[in-house]
């Protein structure tokens, strides 16, 4: 069997990608109701089709998966030794893909160690004083910890507060760093103590947080319902808001809080199956208690998962969802991640995030103590060494109606994307820095079994932990000329330098293509 990754899209292909993302992300749909789901859309890899692949290709499935978790792992510690790629072997024979499962489902003992170290080396100055960093919290934390049910949680509560449904929307001028902290802490708690979905929104709903998002009580109700219900009825939004009308935000000289005074409804309001909504706290629990809620929720996940994919295909993995009746987060992200549809049918332009941390690990390299403050700052300017994810346009837990709609899509924000990725990841080499600095470590090239490599097998070793591919004949050809004429072989870390600066020159360097294959 040939499982086949697309090995350069083309500047063609690529355009299409991006106007996919930037279309679909502008028009899609609400899900309509049914009672019919699609036949195992869900389904994960078939054991047997897996174990059929090259080690090559099991090393690009076993990546492509972490990719989406911010994690990676490296040609040196999946196979025995570096080598041929016709030779190489993995250093453990299980289906990587359930390995994977099994660790997000495992609790770990060393979470508590790794968060007060990254606390220590991103958040502590020299007199041990410790910054308040929520906005950058969340990624240096799990950076610094290993694949566990905790970082699960961490995972998937990063997802929500970047997308519609929970983002802090920190761009407003009512919302503050507190915010994001808060909602952001509650969602992992919420997680991690496995409350089900409609009581993680409905106490979303009530907070203050949200209503600093949407600050008045037409234009939260009218949010509410669009969001978790795709309900888009104007005449009911009149008589929601009449019912939370004692609901209301201060203003920014009482520090935006959320207060209720005496104007309570003297009306009953019949809306999403009740006779009985009298009060906002009724008419939220009415809310996340409707049909449609739970559909609703599954689109906006599967949305920021699967970006690219049909309308009509989006439908039918919401079904697929829907009938098997999950009520959790946990539940709903596990089910698609681990699926063939998500692993071998999903195309899309990677998020900062997936590609920079996904590289980063295969490369060995690592961050200095101030790197994830810079990364997250609103306010620096478009110099080499600053790139960073607001001039990206992907900045985190920013937007007011999340990240999803906040690809790069525009040539300004994907040059900074695509300089950003090259500059992080592959300008600095450890050992040519003095202090701690953001680099790859020269013990990438430097290792014996790879300094013993022949030339195409170092060409092949370098594409392998970037592209996830080995190089093609005519890749070889001409990198192998081109490292002649610039007279530095014998000087691995140049090298691998210079091929740095090609793969990460390529279309396919920066997104995920659908997998070719036979049907599992």
């Amino acid at each position: 069997m040939e499982l086949e990754l697309s090995k350069g899209f083309g500047k063609q292909l690529a355009i299409i990608v991006f106007l996919q993302l930037f279309l679909l992300g502008a028009c899609s749909k609400p899900p309509s109701q049914t009672t019919q789901s699609a036949l195992n859309i869900l389904a994960p890899i078939d054991q047997a089709w897996y174990a059929e692949l090259s080690s090559v290709e099991k090393f690009r499935m076993y990546n492509r998966l972490l990719g989406v978790l911010y994690k990676g792992e490296s040609t040196s510690i999946f196979f025995k030794t570096n080598g041929s790629p016709q030779t190489l072997t993995p250093q453990y024979q299980e289906n990587h893909i359930r390995l994977v499962q099994t660790r997000l489902s495992t609790a770990s003992v060393y979470m508590a160690q790794q968060i007060n170290d990254a606390k220590q080396r991103f958040f502590t100055d020299n007199q041990g004083q410790v910054r308040y960093a929520p906005l950058e919290a969340p990624l240096a934390y799990m950076y610094s910890m290993d694949l566990s049910k905790e970082y699960f949680d961490y995972w998937i509560a990063y997802q929500l507060v970047n997308s519609i449904m929970f983002s802090p929307a920190l761009e407003l001028a009512s919302v503050d760093m507190t915010d994001v902290e808060k909602v952001y802490s509650r969602l992992v708690q919420a997680i991690a103590t496995d409350q089900s979905i409609k009581e993680i929104v409905y106490d979303h709903m009530i907070t203050q947080e949200n209503w600093r998002r949407f600050r008045s009580p037409e234009d939260n109700v009218r949010e509410m319902m669009e969001i978790f219900l795709h309900h888009f009825v104007d005449e009911d939004v009149v008589d929601a808001a009449f019912i939370c009308r004692n609901w209301y935000l201060t203003e920014a000289e009482q520090n935006y809080q959320l207060s209720k005074n005496l104007e309570f409804s003297n009306q009953v309001l019949q809306m999403f199956g009740r006779s009985d909504i009298q009060t906002c706290e009724n008419l939220y629990r009415a809310m996340v208690e409707y049909q449609s809620f739970l559909p609703s929720v599954y689109w906006h996940i599967v949305t920021g998962l699967m970006p690219t994919i049909s309308d009509d295909k989006k439908k039918q993995i919401v079904a697929e969802l829907a009938s098997q009746s999950f009520s959790s987060f946990r539940e709903v992200y596990t089910a698609l991640i681990f699926s063939k549809s998500f692993l071998l049918e999903n195309s899309y332009v990677k998020r900062f995030e997936e590609n920079l941390f996904s590289v980063a690990a295969r490369i060995e390299w690592s961050p200095n103590g101030i790197f994830f403050n810079y990364l997250t700052r609103t306010n620096l300017d478009a110099t080499q060494d600053a790139r960073n994810l607001y001039q990206m346009q992907q900045m985190p837990m920013y937007y007011k109606l999340g990240r999803n709609d906040n690809y790069s899509n525009d040539s300004a924000s994907f040059a900074f994307m695509s300089s950003g990725l090259r500059y992080y990841l592959f300008h600095n080499v450890a050992s040519q820095m003095g202090g701690s600095q953001t680099a790859w470590s020269p013990e990438f090239v430097n290792k014996a079994d790879v300094k013993s490599l022949s030339d195409d097998d170092f060409i092949h070793y370098v594409f392998l932990n970037t592209l996830l591919r080995t190089a093609g004949q005519d890749e070889l050809t001409e990198l192998k000329k081109t490292i002649v004429d610039a007279r530095i072989n014998g000087y691995e870390q140049l090298k691998a330098k210079l091929l740095f600066d090609y793969v990460s020159s390529l279309p396919e360097f920066f997104a995920v293509a659908e997998v070719k294959h036979a049907t599992p």
